[in-house]
């Protein structure tokens, strides 16, 4: 290899076959970045996922265990018991961190009772 002290990245590497990219590979690209490709990958499976999540209630017991916070705000009748109310509860969590940080907002996520009606507890 001509420049052994560097990391090559490939951009744009959606769409190519496996042997090209091994090849890319083969020729020292270390990263090999992706885009669209996987994006619409992923984009379709949470779809799938949700309308399977959709067509059932998932149980409180679950929502304790891996979304305490949501599970606690359900039970208050802050949140709606269903997936897209939960991911997006919980999104709302994470972007909250990031708020505070700066200063902008330190609220807890804004969540919708069961009329619609948007809440919100402060910090």
């Amino acid at each position: 290899m001509e420049y052994p002290n560097l990391v090559f990245e490939g951009h744009s590497t959606d769409y190519q076959l496996a042997s090209s990219l091994r090849q890319m590979v083969d020729d020292g690209i270390a990263i090999l970045k992706v885009g669209p490709a996987l994006t619409f990958a992923m984009r379709e499976a949470l779809h799938k996922m949700f309308i399977n999540l959709n067509a059932v209630k998932i149980p409180l017991t679950l929502l304790s265990q891996f979304f305490p916070d949501q599970y606690r705000k359900i039970r208050e009748k802050l949140l709606i018991n269903n997936p897209d109310c939960l991911v997006k509860d919980k999104i709302q969590e994470v972007l909250n961190t990031y708020s505070c940080a700066i200063g902008a907002n330190c609220e807890l996520p804004y969540s919708q009772d069961p009329t619609g009606e948007k809440k919100s507890i402060r910090l």
